[in-house]
C-alpha cells in the first residue's frame, strides 16, 4: 500500500548579513596586503553568539516544514538564551571555547567595571585564560614564537590596554582586520 505523496519543502527566513561600502573597502584593502601571507601559523579569534531556542534578541523562532505553496509561519517565545563564546583557530588546531556572560544582557562581575557587555578586562580575561595558552598549546611542536594572533577591531580587542599587553606576550598580531558591521 502506497501513501500519498505530499510535497514538502523547507522555507527558512532569507538572512542577508551585509557590510556597508566602507567596511568592503578596509576588507579588500586588507586582502590585498595580505595576499602572499602564509596563513597556516595564523591563530584566527573571534566570538559568536549562540542562542539556545530562538534567535539574538532573545526570541525563539521554530520555522517549520510547509507545503511548498504555503508561506511558512513561526512560532515565538520570549525566554530564548544567549550565550557568547571565543575561541581561535588554525591550520594546526583550535582553543577550546570559552563562553563569556557579559553581552547576554546580564551585568558583568564587579571585577571586571561596571556595565554589560565585553569590555578590554573582560577580553583580556578571555585571552589570559583560554586564547593564548590553547595558541601556546597548538604551535609548540611547530616553531613556538613563529605564529600570528588574530583578531577583528572590535572594540575590546582595539583598546590601548589590550594592544599593549598583545604586544607584551604574543610573537606577532593582526588586529586591522575590521568587524563585521550590520
Amino acid at each position: 500500500m502506497r501513501g500519498t505523496v505530499i510535497p514538502l519543502k523547507y522555507k527558512a527566513p532569507t538572512v542577508v548579513i551585509g557590510i556597508n561600502a566602507l567596511q568592503r573597502q578596509k576588507r579588500v584593502t586588507f586582502a590585498r596586503q595580505n595576499r602572499d601571507r602564509s596563513w597556516k601559523n595564523v591563530l584566527w579569534t573571534d566570538s559568536k553568539y549562540f542562542v539556545v531556542g530562538g534567535k539574538a534578541g532573545g526570541t525563539l523562532v521554530n520555522f517549520k516544514w510547509v507545503p511548498h505553496n504555503e508561506a511558512n509561519t513561526c512560532e515565538t517565545n520570549q525566554n530564548a538564551i544567549q550565550g557568547h563564546v571565543y575561541a581561535g583557530f588554525s591550520w594546526h588546531g583550535k582553543t577550546d571555547l570559552v563562553f563569556v556572560s557579559g553581552t547576554t544582557g546580564k551585568k558583568r562581575p564587579a571585577e571586571y567595571g561596571r556595565g554589560k557587555g565585553v569590555n578590554a578586562k573582560v577580553y583580556m580575561v578571555v585571552l589570559q585564560d583560554t586564547l593564548i595558552p590553547g595558541a601556546k598549546k597548538i604551535f609548540a611542536a611547530r616553531e613556538p614564537n613563529s605564529w600570528v594572533f588574530m583578531q577583528d577591531g572590535a572594540k575590546p580587542h582595539t583598546a590601548k590596554v589590550t594592544h599593549k599587553w598583545l604586544a607584551d606576550n604574543v610573537p606577532s598580531c593582526i588586529t586591522s582586520w575590521p568587524p563585521q558591521l550590520t
